[in-house]
């Protein structure tokens, strides 16, 4: 065994026992369309106490000490780090390069590459009371979360209504707005917007205008306005259920009729 994985053995950090997490690219890939910014470089700096996980599948859900033994790479990379400790202390970009992903710009999710290294460089500071590594790539997406959560929540409303024989369009509007950069690094900036419109249905609803004006086209550009309309949809379906119970009773009670 190397000096190294003795020493950490021996003398594990209090950490050591905490799992890596899994990064989860299903926000941004389901709901990219939300996204409000964008920055990015390739030459950037992180707290590797900040870092809580990663893409690969092989290593989420293991323990930072377990990954010292149980990476896959971990034979090569543990004796370069033994040769030249340096490179982790140095501040040009690494090569290869490392990767890294967050949400909100403090927890941190292992990329594209990086794995290996990434736990090295956390043993290997905790050991020399140390906290950053210089020249990596950092990627930090920031979302328009209460305007995603009205989405998700007219989404929701919008199914049931769907279930009941009334479709409706929900479309999302995402647009660029502008980038600032120079050389190794950039922020892209999005601005998002809701689109909803009425489909076709039982045109005694449609032409109904107590219902129309629930039901008119409209681009929903904030919170307020969602939250709006989504009340005016969930009493608007309140009315139709009570005018169906309505509707039973008097049937019913017709059918009784001696």
């Amino acid at each position: 065994m190397s000096d190294f994985l003795t020493r950490m053995d021996a003398n594990p950090p209090h950490w050591a026992g905490d799992i890596i997490g899994v990064w989860d690219d299903h926000k941004l890939r389901l709901h990219g369309g939300f996204l409000r910014r964008h920055y990015w470089t390739d030459q950037g700096s992180i707290n590797v106490f900040c870092i809580k996980g990663t893409e690969h599948p092989d290593y989420q859900g293991l323990t930072w000490h377990d990954f010292l033994h149980r990476g896959k790479r971990m034979d090569r990379n543990i004796p370069m780090l033994e040769r030249n400790p340096g490179y982790y202390l140095e501040t040009e970009r690494k090569k290869p390069s490392m990767y890294y992903n967050s949400y909100n710009g403090i927890d941190w999710y292992i990329g594209a590459d990086g794995n290996h290294r990434s736990g090295l460089a956390r043993f290997l500071f905790h050991e020399r009371e140390m906290a950053y590594l210089h020249g990596v790539h950092l990627s930090h997406y920031e979302f328009d979360e209460p305007l995603l959560a009205v989405y998700m929540a007219l989404r929701d409303e919008l199914s049931q209504h769907t279930a009941q024989g009334f479709y409706m369009d929900l479309e999302v509007n995402h647009i660029h707005r502008g980038r600032e950069d120079t050389a190794g690094w950039k922020t892209d900036m999005y601005s998002s917007s809701l689109y909803f419109s009425s489909g076709s249905w039982q045109r005694e609803y449609r032409d109904n205008p107590a219902v129309s004006s629930v039901t008119a086209a409209r681009v929903v550009s904030n919170p307020e306005d969602g939250w709006r309309l989504l009340h005016e949809l969930r009493m608007w379906r309140d009315q139709r259920a009570s005018a169906g119970r309505t509707g039973f009773f008097h049937r019913l009670s017709g059918w009784w009729r001696p």
